[in-house]
């Protein structure tokens, strides 16, 4: 045997020693050449480089943690050239374990061996495990297809007895449901989908709704919904209780199905009602049936839309109040309609605050009321009409947008605001001022239209107010804008310079504002104007920094905007943009025929000669840059000029990643708070100490009509008691040391047991409070009664 096979035989024996018995994954890869290839004995066990060999290993490393012995070995070598040879053989291994059942392998092996700078390595690895179903005299195994019969009759068995399973689990489920259901006062049903017959307690059928019942479900469907339903609720009820959207819906996931309608009732007109559907399936998973009931809610109902009706409402003046008018006017224009139209017209009250000090408070809450009821005698029962501030009224007309229309009702609402109170000493005169803006001519959203509409309600008054002002271009924040004119102007007459007193004044911007985006715009447009630039914007990164977007924009009349083409743009299309900004964070360029060939082509199309960027860096990363451009010519910026906008950018940045920041948070909380709220339990949030309800979900009040934040829980849950339950769930999960902790709980004043599942949380000031989760299992106890009894 030459030097080099003996070399190879040693490899190969130090090989499957140190990869199977001692499991040493480092020294197994330091056998290994550098280009190794592997085919092993499992599906995907290939690799094709020494980087996918790191990857096998890591995985065998983490998926088995045994070892082997080696019980018997037999290897042989066949040389290749005269720095390589072949070595073969078989080894019989053992799993070294004490488990009842070990692997007990023999496997076969070739391994390609190359000597590398006078170094033994693995260049080439294959095992494979011999088939035991092919005999000696086979080059491929002939029993295997009978052996695959034995093997499907087997797995049909074991599906056969799964089913029947599975089917005496499904008949169990549906007696159970329908032992729950016909237990109380409700009219309980049964479809069929397959033969879409329905199976209904005709007597209680007919008792609710007053009507033959009839077997066939679209006839009954349409027959309800054509003569007993509502005319409002009516297309509703025909939609959701259509067969194939209900499938659609348990396809989707829905377990129980709801739906609420009117229906007509001799004794009391219409009543509302609640039909609700539990999907049945059967063994095979498919849903063949629907059992349900409908119930009575019309007491409760009405309470509910009395309580909501009276939450939308101003306590003054009985109109929609501010946060309903906004939800109302944003609700008709996401409508599908193509072809909406409307006017907002915002109202405010001239020489108000007059009348209010001077003739007092219940006088001017008199002269509120009045103005509101003849407001709403101008308009239209189906328009929008709002109180939205102390003197300032909203008005949005839908399907109108006609301005010959609009500015005679304009005119209308004038002459019923002119009007003299008498004082003591003095007579005090009020009149109105009007500011109108159309949709979608002026805004597409009831951010924009507002908007639009405070800017020429802001004219309207500086025209010497009693009257009004129709929204265009040039009004557009007009009113800001003339504001920063009188900026370097001091009090004593003196000029003061603008950067002196633009900064405070964009602070004031910024803190006054309810809406930090609209104060951005404002911002761009003030700053641009001054400094005469074409084009103020920002750009943002994406939350992955994958991508940035134009996400503001300001531009001079004249110039186009460019905002909509410079949205979702690659960051690494712009080349580690980050490295063109110097030390102070300033991207500065007199001249765009001087940048690089990828930048020029990105600036020249939106026709910029002169450009100056600040970087937004937030927790040291670049996150963005405010930018400033002129596309008038090549621009020398000053230094104050630099200075000025350098710092306006930063105050910017501040805000805005303050207001994203708060924006993430916000939709955060939303997104809890909905999975609370859409949950089919009892969701609510108590101090471990005083037990006072710091958070209730939607659910809840529909259990309790009186439970609300800041009341106690076992006073809201219990009827007025005065100490907390004995099988206080907090008070158990406290004793248990555990993380949560569920007990079954019966409540005697609304008879329900329910299982409640109490969880230590952190709230708003990191204190720890009691997360609490109650459902409704009393038919399952009284299932349960009836099972023992």
């Amino acid at each position: 045997m030459t030097v080099i096979t003996g070399q190879a035989i040693e490899l190969a024996k130090n090989f499957t020693y140190t990869y199977l018995v001692k499991r040493d994954f480092d020294k197994v890869l330091q056998m290994m050449d550098s280009h190794i290839t592997w085919i092993g004995t499992g599906i995907k066990e290939i690799c094709r480089n020494y980087s996918d060999a790191i990857r096998l290993l890591e995985a065998e490393k983490s998926g088995f943690y045994g070892h082997f012995v080696i019980l018997e070995e037999w290897y042989d070598v066949i040389p290749i050239t005269d720095e390589s040879c072949i070595v073969f053989g078989i080894l019989h291994v053992k799993e070294d374990s004490e488990n009842v059942i070990v692997m007990d392998m023999h496997i076969r092996f070739s391994l390609v061996c190359t000597l590398r700078k006078g170094i033994m390595k693995i260049r080439h690895l294959h095992f494979s495990i011999p088939n035991v179903a092919q005999g000696e005299d086979e080059f491929f195994p002939r029993n295997v297809s009978n052996q695959g019969n034995e093997i499907f009759k087997k797995v049909i068995r074991e599906k056969t007895e799964e089913l029947e399973r599975l089917n005496e689990k499904f008949l169990e489920s549906e007696k159970r449901y329908k032992f729950a259901l016909e237990a109380t006062n409700d009219v309980v049903f049964e479809i069929d989908l397959t033969s879409e017959k329905v199976i209904v307690d005709e007597q209680k059928f007919t008792n609710l709704y007053q009507v033959p019942f009839n077997s066939r479900y679209w006839k009954a469907v349409f027959t309800l919904g054509m003569t007993i339903v509502h005319p409002e609720d009516r297309e509703n009820f025909m939609q959701l209780l259509n067969l194939e959207h209900m499938k659609q819906s348990i396809q989707e996931g829905n377990e129980v199905l709801t739906l609420d309608y009117r229906i007509k009732n001799i004794e009391h007109g219409y009543i509302w009602v609640r039909a609700t559907m539990v999907p049945i399936k059967d063994s095979t998973g498919m849903c063949t049936k629907l059992i349900g009931s409908i119930k009575n809610i019309n007491e409760k109902k009405k309470k509910d839309l009395e309580m909501q009706k009276l939450s939308q409402k101003d306590g003054l003046t009985g109109l929609t109040n501010k946060m309903h008018t906004e939800m109302a006017i944003n609700e008709y224009i996401n409508r599908s309609d193509t072809d909406k139209k409307g006017a907002l017209m915002i109202i405010d009250l001239d020489n108000f605050k007059a009348v209010n000090d001077n003739l007092g408070h219940l006088f001017g809450d008199a002269v509120l009321t009045d103005i509101a009821e003849k407001i709403q005698k101008l308009f239209r029962s189906t328009d929008i009409i709002g109180r939205i501030g102390g003197d300032e009224f909203v008005v949005f007309l839908k399907g109108n947008n006609s301005p010959e229309v609009i500015t005679k009702s304009a005119d209308k609402l004038m002459d019923e605001f002119r009007r003299t109170y008498a004082g003591e000493k003095r007579n005090y005169k009020i009149s109105g001022s009007v500011g109108i803006a159309l949709y979608p001519e002026h805004g597409e959203s009831y951010t924009e239209l507002f908007r639009n509409a405070d800017s020429a309600l802001y004219f309207a008054k500086k025209q010497g107010k009693d009257s009004y002002c129709m929204f265009h271009a040039g009004l557009k924040d007009a009113h800001y804008i003339e504001e920063v004119k009188n900026l370097s102007i001091q009090q004593d007459g003196h000029q003061k310079s603008f950067k002196e007193n633009i900064i405070e004044y964009i602070f004031k911007i910024l803190n006054e504002t309810k809406d930090i985006y609209k104060a951005i715009h404002l911002i761009l447009e003030i700053t641009g104007r001054h400094y005469n630039v074409s084009r103020v914007y920002v750009f943002e990164n994406t939350e992955n920094n994958l991508d940035c977007n134009n996400t503001f924009e300001w531009c001079k009349e004249g110039i186009s905007s460019v905002k909509e083409s410079m949205q979702n743009i690659c960051n690494s299309q712009l080349r580690d943009y980050s490295a063109n900004f110097n030390e102070s964070g300033i991207f500065y360029c007199s001249d765009i025929t001087s940048l690089p060939k990828h930048l020029h082509e990105i600036a020249e199309p939106q026709g910029v000669q002169s450009l100056l960027q600040c970087e937004v860096i937030h927790d040291g990363m670049f996150k963005g840059f405010v930018g400033f451009d002129d596309c008038t010519g090549a621009r020398m910026w000053t230094k104050e000029e630099i200075n000025s906008l350098t710092c306006i950018a930063e105050i910017l940045d501040t805000f805005l990643l303050k207001k994203r920041a708060q924006d993430r948070a916000i939709q955060s909380f939303q997104i809890s708070q909905s999975i609370l709220d859409n949950l089919n339990s009892w969701a609510y949030v108590i101090n471990k100490n005083t037990y006072e309800l710091l958070f209730i979900n939607k659910k809840t009040p529909d259990l309790v009509s009186g439970s609300m934040v800041g009341k106690l829980c076992y006073e809201v849950f219990f009827d007025g008691r005065e100490a907390p339950c004995e099988q206080c769930p907090m008070q158990e999960l406290e004793k248990s040391n555990k993380n949560n902790y569920t007990v079954e709980l019966y409540n005697h004043v609304y008879n329900m047991w329910t299982s409640t599942t109490a969880s230590w949380i952190k709230w708003n000031d990191n204190s720890e409070v009691c997360l609490l989760c109650s459902n409704d299992i009393t038919k399952y106890k009284e299932i349960e009664k009836k099972l023992i009894e």
